[in-house]
């Protein structure tokens, strides 16, 4: 496992747990984060920092701090495909 923004452009991986403050929490919920989503890192901006990300059919714009409490696992160590 590891978290979100360690991950690279063009992988796929499954969330496994949000952490944060509420706030952020509630707010990345909403959204749509939950456990056994998967994302695709579309690209991160020159400075690497905001992230974008696919979520279903949404493309979702996420602060590097924002993303360090989101942790993930890739679609191959989960054994899944990576469609999404």
């Amino acid at each position: 496992m590891k978290p979100l923004n360690a991950c690279i452009q063009g992988e796929t991986v499954i969330i496994q747990r949000i952490h944060g403050s509420s706030m952020l929490r509630k707010r990345l919920l909403e959204m749509g984060f939950l456990k056994g989503k998967k994302l695709l890192i579309v690209r991160y901006a020159p400075l690497r920092d905001p992230m974008e990300v696919r979520l279903g059919d949404a493309l979702i714009s996420l602060r590097i701090g924002e993303a360090a409490g989101i942790d993930v696992i890739s679609v191959k160590e989960a054994g899944v495909h990576a469609d999404t």
